[in-house]
């Protein structure tokens, strides 16, 4: 959108002319064939014409007149004329800016001079755009007036770095500031062609501040201001970038996006451009990932890929620049949260469960492969990281298993055939089968443990004690192994398993025992490790209890080393495979207190019977492996037709 002066500028222009040589610079700011609705740059070539003949130094100083006045603190009828010469001087400087970088020799000194005049006039500059900004935010000219000051900023930003002194201006809080403000008040329009527009030169504003490949000492101090202001400020200013991002997939905004050629694009780069200023906040200092997860930055980002890309999947839109724009914010958008997040798989989880596969597979349906090679690739490569190297998460299994776009992949298979080249789609149809069938194995073992009345109590009971008076005082011993078989018996056969039982029974026996016993190996430690500090707790508050001859802690049964914090067990469930095989879904279980009644008993209910709570246990690891059936009945159960069943409700 061709950003222009507001209306009234025209009328409130530089100072009225009141010698020979300002009737000149008025003229050659004012020129009498200039519409007042064309672009800023519209007399650039005009100002270095007469900038290379007349060798005018004091132009600038001219232009800056408007900006000369204290400025107020709140706005008067008298003031109101002041700001539209303000309006008016920003397009003559942007003006005058642009005609510095027009190639003509010569003006170089002008430029430098031009940089020292703004540099010290610039503090009470920022105060009067501020007001600008204020005064037009609900006026018809609100969008000229940001899209101008962000036009000025951009130029300056260029001009000034190739003298190398970019950092001294946009490192001054006031100039920080200025941006950040231009970024909370940049206005969408439904309806309009330009709708985003406004928003996505705002967000390519601040994101070229942050690239440090730029200029890298600006990148800190954005994000150093950005970390250290006042926390209402930190958060309004996240907020409206977050924001940002369901304002791109509003419908109402889409549907007009989508239909106009020019400004099709907009939406894409927009989410692109977005996701580049989040990276760079976040590569800057990873602190503020809390900040922007308070606003939900995840779930929000990925959905608003996901409506965009059937939009425009379902409105045929088939530009190659705006399915390639998209690719890359999706790239950059995973990098993000699996780089950044604290907490990777639910992230992940959250942001599948958003949409996020089902829009990069769009995407790869929609994508010009031979136009985008490299886009292509990577996004598919990202894809399969996505559901391959995270699915030993129960959360991420069950969100991919929920989430997964049957329908684009019928498409991949029957329209776009010439992808399989670089899309395994038949490999991927088999890891969503796969995904849907563990997520119903993973929720019917969460089933069974909590609302199983007869679980082993050696399984689910206090964690053993860890700690010894010899040499082994820090040897961890985790709770053994509750072995779930639906595969040998009719019934649902339990069986406890140490450590080592299960080594030699069943993980010798596994298929991919090479792949497996690293895995196995790691989440046995963490099952070790958090007995052995649940333990500890009990054994030191059990020795003060004797020295002070009291005192238990609020939430800690001690007696038999029994604790009320979460603990975490191995189950095993032994499913039936479609080849014959014995699939083996070992799960690292976290079993917490729940208040919400009873969900099942034993132990663990007779544990916490006195504070009215129970058990309630919940996935959060997996290792999938798989082993011939006959081994599981001769090797596990060694023949034996005798079993301690496991009863859990049935359907009536």
């Amino acid at each position: 959108m061709p950003q222009s002066t507001p209306r009234r500028a025209t009328h409130h222009g530089c100072h009225q002319p009141n010698n020979p040589l300002n009737r000149k610079r008025y003229k050659v700011l004012h020129r009498p064939d200039q519409d007042p609705n064309s672009p800023l740059d519209g007399g650039s070539e005009v100002i270095a014409n007469y900038l290379l003949e007349d060798q005018d130094f004091g132009l600038v100083d001219y232009i800056l007149v408007p900006f000369d006045e204290a400025c107020p603190d709140r706005i008067s009828r008298e003031s109101v004329s002041k700001l539209y010469a303000v309006a008016a001087g920003i397009a003559h400087l942007h003006s005058f800016l642009l005609s510095l970088d027009l190639g003509h020799r010569g003006l170089g000194p002008y430029k430098s001079a031009a940089f020292f005049t703004l540099l010290e006039k610039w503090r009470p500059i920022t105060m009067w755009l501020k007001l600008l900004l204020f005064h037009f935010f609900k006026t018809e000219d609100a969008s000229k007036t940001t899209g101008n000051c962000v036009q000025l900023l951009k130029t300056m930003l260029v001009a000034f770095e190739d003298l190398g002194r970019a950092e001294e201006i946009f490192s001054l809080p006031c100039t920080i500031d200025l941006v950040y403000l231009l970024v909370c008040r940049a206005e969408v329009y439904p309806g309009e062609p330009f709708a985003i527009y406004s928003v996505v030169s705002t967000l390519g504003m601040l994101s070229l501040c942050l690239d440090s490949s730029y200029v890298p000492g600006i990148s800190t101090n954005f994000t150093l201001r950005l970390s250290t202001v006042n926390e209402g400020t930190r958060q309004a200013v996240i907020s409206a970038l977050v924001g940002r991002a369901e304002q791109f997939s509003d419908h109402r905004i889409l549907r007009h996006q989508l239909r106009s050629l020019d400004h099709r694009t907009d939406v894409s780069d927009g989410l692109l451009i977005l996701c580049a200023a989040t990276s760079h906040f976040l590569n800057t200092n990873p602190s503020l990932w809390r900040a922007f997860g308070s606003e939900r930055f995840v779930p929000k980002y990925a959905n608003a890929f996901n409506q965009v890309a059937k939009a425009a999947a379902s409105s045929g839109i088939t530009d190659p620049r705006f399915w390639a724009s998209l690719a890359k914010a999706l790239l950059l958008f995973t990098g993000l949260v699996t780089i950044y997040s604290p907490t990777q798989t639910y992230s992940l989880s959250t942001a599948i469960e958003a949409g996020l596969v089902s829009c990069a597979l769009t995407c790869l349906a929609q994508l010009d492969s031979q136009s985008y090679p490299s886009d292509s690739l990577h996004l598919d490569d990202r894809v399969k990281e996505l559901v391959q190297c995270y699915s030993h998460s129960s959360r991420v299994i069950k969100a991919l298993a929920k989430t997964y776009p049957q329908e684009t992949m019928a498409h991949i298979k029957i329209k776009r055939p010439e992808l399989y080249g670089w899309v395994d789609v038949q490999s991927l149809t088999k890891i969503r089968e796969s995904l849907c069938t563990r997520r119903d194995q993973l929720t019917y073992i969460e089933f069974v443990l909590n609302t199983a009345n007869n679980l082993s109590e050696e399984w689910q009971g206090p964690d053993r004690d860890s700690y010894s008076t010899g040499s082994d005082q820090n040897e961890c011993h985790p709770a053994p192994i509750l072995v779930l078989d639906l595969n040998s018996f009719s019934d649902i056969a339990q069986i406890n398993l140490t450590v080592d039982e299960y080594r030699t029974q069943i993980l010798a026996n596994t298929l991919e025992i090479d792949s497996c016993t690293p895995r196995f190996e790691a989440m046995v430690e963490e099952a070790a490790r958090t007995s052995h500090r649940r333990s500890n707790v009990a054994y030191v508050l059990e020795g003060r209890d004797k020295e002070e001859g009291g005192g238990r802690r609020d939430g800690e049964e001690v007696a038999g080393g029994k604790s009320k914090g979460p603990k975490i067990r191995l189950v095993a469930g032994i499913f039936l495979h479609d080849n014959g095989h014995a699939t083996v879904l070992l799960a690292l279980v976290k079993s917490e207190l729940s208040v919400r009644g009873s969900v099942g008993s034993g132990a663990d209910d007779k544990e916490c019977s006195a504070g009215g709570a129970s058990r309630k246990h919940r996935i959060v690891n997996t290792l999938v492996c798989f082993c011939p059936s006959a081994t599981v009945k001769d090797g596990l159960w060694q023949g034996r037709e005798e079993f301690k069943s496991v009863t859990v409700p049935r359907a009536d």
